[in-house]
């Protein structure tokens, strides 16, 4: 049994209906886990920090290959879990391969900004939203910000990050402890902050969260230097595929041979024999006017449209009232109405100024039009003997 047409078209709709329902509920729900990737628009991505940041004047990278592609001028941001390395973490725990990457980085120079956050991102925003602002001062400058902080018990052990990194030098200071700290690292240096909630969509907004982080990022970044987000620390890694890692040659040759198929595909399409004609259709010469004059309107060439419509009533005058081409402006205005005379000066002045409102001069080519029909029609009318 075959169903109707009809039936088969309200099923297809219910489905598609079905469908949208289904992705609005999948992007209303609240993030339980964190997931601060810079692309994210959830409460816990940071998609809102990377696009201050743009606009700001910086240029941002987001590097999802398990070893990011970092200059010695750049900002690498790396997120961390914290759970996963504070509280009873092993001191001896082996470092990871992109952290060893970022610790090279480091010591040719660079700076790292390290950023932890919780993985129960749900419990953490009910804490800080509750919670008042902290307090952080420069530990130099004495400068403050208000910020979001949620209160952890255990901090995060860096050491485990990257082993051996040398003294700690306390750069901001909370309400009971350091909240950024920084470490040498051969040419460069590392930095950390007690916690990166601050940075994501949901709090970036909040107290003087992106302004303290703008001021740290150019306090941070060297001159024509990238803020470069590598994924890769809280495990969202996508390694480029095969022809990427053979070469740029080997993809451009792989796209040269998907066009000559697509070429060789589409060429069986052509019939033989005599070529087609191409059918036009005619347009009428109102709808050629009408373009012209929305052209002269978007480009705002309100006076090459009045002094077209001056040139043609020229000739218009000039052949009714038989007055030769090569005749002056004033030869001709000494035989034309004055009224007639008024209008064409007038349109003459306006086209000559930069800037004609639209209005303006539709209103100087009406009269213009308007004179000149009335002094033809009064040359054209015999005289009572």
């Amino acid at each position: 049994m075959k169903w109707p047409r009809t039936l088969w078209s309200v099923a297809w709709v219910l489905m598609g209906l079905l469908a949208v329902a289904a992705t609005m509920a999948s992007l209303g729900q609240r993030d339980v886990a964190a997931n601060p990737d810079p692309l994210s628009y959830g409460p816990s991505g940071t998609a809102a920090w990377a696009e201050v940041l743009r606009r700001t004047g910086y240029e941002v990278s987001i590097d999802h290959r398990s070893k990011p592609g970092v200059g010695p001028n750049d900002l690498a941001v790396a997120f961390v879990n914290r759970e996963r390395y504070s509280g009873e973490a092993p001191e001896s725990a082996p470092e990871s391969p992109i952290f060893q990457h970022l610790r090279q980085f480091a010591a040719d120079g660079g700076t790292v900004l390290v950023l932890p956050y919780a993985e129960n991102y749900i419990d953490v925003s009910r804490r800080l939203i509750e919670a008042p602002p902290a307090t952080i001062r420069n530990a130099a400058s004495q400068k403050a910000f208000k910020v979001s902080l949620p209160d952890y018990e255990d901090p995060l052990l860096l050491g485990l990050l990257f082993p051996g990194v040398g003294t700690q030098v306390d750069l901001w200071q909370g309400p009971s402890e350091p909240y950024a700290s920084g470490w040498t690292v051969g040419k460069g240096r590392i930095l950390a902050l007690r916690d990166g909630t601050l940075a994501t969509n949901r709090f970036i907004d909040r107290h003087d969260n992106a302004e303290f982080l703008q001021g740290l990022v150019a306090a941070t970044t060297g001159e024509a230097g990238r803020v470069v987000f590598a994924t890769a620390t809280f495990g969202s890694v996508r390694d480029p595929g095969l022809m990427a890692r053979i070469g740029d040659w080997a993809v451009v040759s792989w796209y040269q041979i998907l066009l000559a198929f697509l070429v060789a595909a589409a060429g069986l399409g052509v019939r033989f024999g005599y070529p087609e004609r191409a059918h036009t259709v005619q347009r009428s010469s109102r709808e050629l006017v009408d373009a012209i004059a929305e052209t002269f309107r978007r480009g705002k060439k309100s006076t090459v449209a009045l002094r077209a419509a001056i040139d043609s009533a020229d000739q218009t005058i000039r052949f009714a009232y038989k007055i030769p081409r090569d005749a002056s402006e004033g030869e001709r205005d000494r035989i034309l109405p004055e009224s007639l005379v008024d209008a064409l000066r007038l349109a003459e002045t306006a086209s000559r100024e930069k800037r004609l409102h639209p209005s303006d001069a539709l209103g100087l080519a009406r009269r213009l039009e308007s004179e000149v029909a009335t002094a033809l029609a009064s040359r054209n009318t015999p005289t009572a003997v």
